[in-house]
Formats: structure tokens, sequence, C-alpha cells
């Protein structure tokens, strides 16, 4: 993992480019997985999903993603994961 990047950064990433990595890859086969969207176990593991939530709402509502498979990955991945009746 990079040093220097916060989870949340690579949140936008992840929301962004499909891909919480350092890289964009253009690939039309590549698909979204939760292993694409790491930063999201790491901060449901820390107690930060309601901040996933969050982000996943405040994008999709003003339309900044090109697609919103990322945001529906997210949301999902907050439903299945984590105990917590808030996330």
């Amino acid at each position: 993992m990079a040093t220097g990047v916060s989870d949340i950064e690579r949140l936008a990433r992840l929301f962004n480019l499909g891909s919480d990595g350092a890289a964009y890859q253009v690939d039309s086969n590549r698909q979204l997985t939760p292993q694409n969207a790491s930063c999201v176990t790491r901060m449901l593991e820390s107690g930060h999903g309601q901040e996933v939530i969050d982000m996943a709402i405040e994008y999709g509502v003003k339309g900044v993603t090109a697609k919103q498979k990322a945001l529906v990955l997210a949301v999902a991945m907050c439903a299945r994961q984590t105990r917590d009746p808030r996330t």
C-alpha cells in the first residue's frame, strides 16, 4: 500500500476511477469487485462505515461520477460486512 494516501482518499479514487489503486488502467473486461475496493473493507473494519455511506450518498446526489457501479459496490459491502446499524 502506498504511504501518505488515506483510505478516504482511496475511496474517492474508487468512486471516480473504479479502483482504489494509484494507477488507472483502461480495460473494458475489468470487473469491479470487493478486491478492487480494499479501502472500503479497511474502513469498515476500523469503524468508519458511516463515512463510506455518507461519501457514496454525496457522490450519488451530486452526480460527480460517470458510472455509479463503485457507489453501489461500496454500499453493498457496507450492508454485507458490518453489524453497525448506521451503515
